[in-house]
């Protein structure tokens, strides 16, 4: 067995042990060539591992190791950015490993909230339709209505995974609006009377007014981002392990709070209809009289005998058809869920032997974002 002297001081980075078997001492120092263990019961604290990114401050993996008068403590504060799950906190994570603990205080410090959600983007414009063929009934789109918030997140032998919800569904966009009405039919019609030296028409012939069109229906809203999970706070993270305590603290901090979800965009209007095109029907061919034409000052032409003579029966265009449905607005995302406060966390078969002098405290878990489960909070959970 490897023996490790770790004098009294602070000391950062996270360490990794993969080999053993190994005894990693605090407490000592060191003057004139001779090392001295301090045997006071503050002797813990005076040798302190600290992370700088949140944890496991110390990791044992597939190895035997024990410790002894060491105080392992996780970063403490930090912020999460918008749209992160929340970073959790670690003490001592142990993978198929055997590990001792004497004397030894493990502190994780509070672990991280999950980051604000973003809304969803309003809708665009409304959706391609003909305005003829293309019609529907002009409903609004309807915003869907099941629940995304997360029942809660998960450990590993690598950690923990937060308990994060999911994404808001779009909103469905608007119906097309109802179908216009058909032009007025008309017979007997004569066309293409224009001025020119032979003024002449097409027909008898019938037509029709153009129908009315319907409007088209606009975009739903999307989604709102889904809420993040907090992290969770964890002394002793164990799979696989034996991990046995002697006189040691072994403390969590509060779990991470779930954020909310994002709330959905917007849905816009849909466009409105348009009524159809009236065609002019005259009801008499075109013939040559005397008058005035642009570039023909001798000529002019008209459907009838003479200017006054002209009669239109005109095709009326169709009514116009329905506004098209508003969009409906974005789901709001599912929430997150809060994070756990556990002092030692059991996996895989795990276990842990504490002696009577071991104190285990934990805080409350973190509270869910709105319908989300809230994080765990106890002394040693087995999962």
């Amino acid at each position: 067995m490897s023996d490790v002297y770790i004098a009294t001081g602070t000391y950062s980075g996270n360490l990794v042990l993969d080999s053993g078997p190994l005894r990693l001492l605090g407490g000592w120092t060191y003057a004139s060539g001779s090392w001295t263990r301090l045997c006071s019961p503050t002797a813990p604290s005076q040798t302190t591992l600290f992370d700088l990114d949140g944890g496991p401050v110390v990791s044992v993996l597939d190895a035997g190791v024990f410790v002894r008068s060491l105080t392992l403590q996780t970063f403490l504060g930090g912020s999460t950015p918008a749209g992160q799950p929340g970073a959790s906190r670690i003490g001592l994570l142990a993978r198929n490993a055997s590990v001792t603990l004497q004397q030894v205080e493990v502190l994780a410090t509070d672990a991280l909230p999950g980051g604000l959600a973003s809304p969803g983007q309003n809708g665009i414009g409304a959706v391609a339709c003909d305005g003829l063929a293309q019609c529907s009934t002009g409903a609004n789109g309807t915003t869907p209505v099941a629940n995304l918030a997360s029942d809660g997140g998960r450990f590993t032998g690598a950690g923990f995974v937060v308990g994060d919800g999911t994404g808001g569904l779009p909103g469905q966009d608007g119906a097309n609006g109802t179908f216009g009405g058909a032009g007025t039919p008309r017979s007997g019609c004569y066309f293409g009377c224009g001025c020119g030296v032979n003024c002449t028409s097409s027909g008898p012939q019938a037509t029709q007014g153009t129908a009315g069109r319907c409007g088209c229906g606009g975009r739903g809203g999307a989604g709102g981002s889904p809420g993040r999970g907090g992290g969770a706070s964890v002394a002793v993270l164990a799979s696989g392990s034996t991990v046995i305590a002697l006189g040691a603290r072994l403390e969590a901090g509060r779990g991470g709070a779930g954020s909310d979800g994002g709330v959905g965009g917007f849905g816009v209007n849909g466009t409105t209809g348009s009524a159809g095109t009236t065609i002019d029907c005259q009801t008499k061919p075109c013939r040559v009289t005397t008058g005035s034409c642009a570039n023909y000052p001798n000529v002019a032409c008209y459907y009838g005998d003479n200017e006054n003579d002209q009669v239109n029966n005109p095709a009326f265009g169709g009514p116009s058809g329905g506004t098209g449905g508003r969009g409906a607005a974005g789901q709001t995302g599912g929430s997150g869920a809060g994070g756990p406060s556990i002092s030692v966390v059991l996996l895989n078969g795990a276990t842990f032997f504490p002696d009577a002098g071991t104190v285990l405290r934990f805080q409350p878990g973190g509270p869910g974002g709105a319908g989300a489960r809230a994080g765990d909070s106890a002394a040693v959970r087995s999962f």
